[in-house]
């Protein structure tokens, strides 16, 4: 599957497999790339949610939904929550809810190749 993104005054296609996570920043959906590239995104979160395969993207705050391969680490952190590193690094702390994080490390085993 293929995202349409505008990139000034051009649509380019952008492919799901290059997207490792898509994050909302004041009201604004973003695909960020591999190579750490960010692209408006014209849906919502609930929207790509939908229609991602949840074997490859998870949703693990309110403000982004991750691809899999984009999971560098996780890391304990208090009262059960957990601490998410990915690459390329988000600005932000991504702190995953203590609810989230028993999903999250489930979806890490289900969908890890060995």
């Amino acid at each position: 599957k293929t995202y349409l993104v505008q990139q000034r005054d051009q649509l380019i296609p952008l492919k799901v497999g290059d997207i490792a996570y898509f994050t909302i920043e004041a009201s604004i959906v973003k695909a960020y790339t591999f190579e750490n590239k960010g692209y408006l995104i014209d849906k919502k979160l609930e929207d790509l949610e939908a229609e991602l395969n949840p074997t490859d993207f998870f949703r693990v705050t309110r403000q982004m939904i991750i691809q899999r391969s984009a999971i560098e680490s996780l890391q304990v952190y208090f009262q059960g929550k957990l601490i998410l590193h990915v690459h390329p690094k988000w600005k932000e702390q991504i702190v995953v809810s203590k609810a989230k994080s028993r999903q999250l490390k489930n979806w890490i085993k289900e969908n890890t190749t060995n």
